[in-house]
């Protein structure tokens, strides 16, 4: 008998979460990887002027993340977080700052308003980017979540 924990790709299926295919979305997410890469890499290029792959993309659940944007969807809602330094280097390369702006920012600082703005707008339209029809077969109709 194998443990799910010593296989790949199988996941461990809690009985609260039986009827809801959460299982399936790692598998989403790399069965359709370039397509999700190409498609954010050209967002990215159009909208922020700078060139960005994509290493991999992490699928959790039951996650306790303070700094996270949530959205909610006719199905459930969904999580988006993205890395400061990413969000400083953006908001750098936007304005055409000096490229040390990420390391003069400490990690301990809270975000100022205008990553918080970026922050929710890159939520969005990444998700939306996504989930529709053509890239994940799934069409959520994603807004910000303003119950918390």
């Amino acid at each position: 008998m194998l443990k799910y924990s010593q296989t790949p790709g199988i996941f461990k299926l809690e009985g609260n979460r039986l009827g809801r295919p959460y299982h399936r979305l790692p598998t989403m997410f790399t069965g359709s990887f370039d397509t999700i890469e190409s498609h954010l890499g050209n967002y990215f290029l159009k909208k922020h002027r700078t060139n960005i792959t994509l290493k991999k993309i992490h699928c959790e659940m039951d996650v306790i993340n303070k700094s996270a944007e949530l959205l909610v969807s006719q199905v459930g809602h969904l999580a988006f977080d993205i890395d400061r330094a990413l969000l400083l280097m953006l908001l750098g390369n936007f304005y055409g700052l000096a490229s040390s702006l990420a390391d003069e920012k400490s990690q301990d600082d809270l975000p100022t308003k205008t990553e918080i703005r970026l922050r929710s707008r890159l939520a969005l339209d990444i998700c939306n980017t996504i989930f529709n029809k053509n890239i994940s077969g799934i069409p959520l109709t994603l807004k910000p979540d303003s119950s918390t």
